[in-house]
């Protein structure tokens, strides 16, 4: 079992949308996948199609009780399950005892094998609570001024949550930057953040915030759109990483400590 989490500093990098499309591409490989979403915003539940909740049925009630999970299946995509949240139940202000969510996610039947985490953009106390749970983090980013420059706090933060947080690397979400302005950021990315740079992006691609407005995966909207071609490489890596059974060593290059001693790139 692994656990993912999906980060960011700022709003409206294409965190959601990500942690979706994502579980459904490793759901494709065969992998039984839960959706977690620590956002109380609620926009997995919204996108899905799951509203509307009862309290009993939120994220944050389930983790403070004592009885099996209840998780819902994402239509159409049987192998992932939902764990939701509702803006009236969930709040960032809560915390949990270390591991919780691994101890409750044994009650499902059958585990899940991968699970992602969308947190909200924000170091609020479920979200750092979550970082302590998570074996490893993307990072997600814009390729624009506003959320770069959120990018070293962040990367700090996470690296220093837990002394075996384990980064994949900053995920860019190019959807809505023009090629051009992309082109001319480019340089800019690689200069200050070359060695935590994922090796896949996410290219514009309408079919993809066309998905999340028609509340399906980008498979079901467009399935060989670019970006559904990239977030399936992107689910191939990290099955090869963390779950075949020929798994990886962790990549030179991507192994980071939480040390207090490792900071971000400024």
């Amino acid at each position: 079992m692994h656990i993912l989490a999906i980060a960011s500093a700022k709003g409206g990098v294409g965190k959601t949308t990500t942690a979706i499309n994502l579980a459904v591409a490793m759901s494709t490989l065969g992998v039984q996948c839960l959706l977690v979403d620590l956002d109380p915003q609620g926009a997995i539940a919204a996108t899905v199609g799951l509203e509307p909740l009862e309290e009993s049925q939120s994220v944050t009630h389930q983790l403070r009780g004592s009885q099996p999970l209840q998780t819902f299946a994402m239509p159409n995509h049987p192998k992932v399950q939902v764990l939701p949240s509702a803006p009236q139940w969930d709040h960032l202000n809560c915390t949990y005892p270390y591991r919780r969510l691994l101890e409750l996610v044994q009650t499902l039947n059958p585990p899940p094998q991968f699970i992602i985490l969308d947190l909200a953009p924000s170091m609020e106390p479920l979200t750092r609570w979550a970082l302590q749970e998570a074996d490893s983090v993307f990072v997600m980013t814009h390729p624009s001024a506003l959320a770069l420059r959120t990018i070293p706090q962040t990367l700090k933060e996470i690296l220093q949550s837990r002394n075996n947080t384990y980064l994949e690397g900053l995920l860019v979400n190019r959807y809505g930057i023009s090629e051009q302005q992309s082109q001319a950021l480019q340089p800019l990315l690689h200069e200050h953040f070359g060695e935590w740079l994922y090796p896949i992006q996410l290219p514009h691609d309408e079919a993809l915030q066309l998905s999340f407005f028609h509340g399906r995966s980008v498979f079901q909207e467009q399935e060989n759109s670019p970006s559904a071609e990239a977030l399936s490489q992107i689910a191939q890596r990290l099955y090869e990483q963390h779950l075949s059974p020929k798994a990886s060593v962790q990549p030179a290059y991507m192994q980071r400590s939480g040390s207090s001693s490792v900071a971000a790139p400024q």
